[in-house]
């Protein structure tokens, strides 16, 4: 009978959060960013509070430490690996309309 093992992954990176919110606050031009108003585009989202939002992809270098269970239940190995991979960060405008990282995800 085949069994399956527990993996575990943790991230190390350090994600430059407020070099990515200046990034997003000093680079976007509000006045060409274009929304749209049509109200069939809109409808289903009249009762809900408009959320701005903006993204961007940034390249990120750290350390991922992966640990596996290595036989016996209690017994567990980890392995760094160097990453380098692009992060999408989205930012959301908040109440003092600056924007501030909201989410990021992997892009590997």
């Amino acid at each position: 009978m085949k069994t399956s093992s527990s993996i575990e992954v943790i991230s190390k990176m350090d994600i430059p959060v407020t070099a990515i919110e200046n990034y997003v606050n000093t680079n976007i031009n509000r006045l060409k960013t274009k929304t749209n108003n049509d109200m069939s585009f809109n409808a289903f989202s009249h009762s809900f509070e408009k959320v701005e939002c903006c993204s961007a992809y940034v390249d990120v270098n750290g350390t991922v430490e992966i640990c596996f269970r290595e036989g016996r239940p209690n017994n567990f190995r980890s392995v760094n690996v160097k990453m380098s991979t692009k992060y999408f960060f989205t930012c959301a405008q908040g109440k003092d309309q600056l924007y501030k990282v909201a989410w990021g995800t992997s892009l590997s």
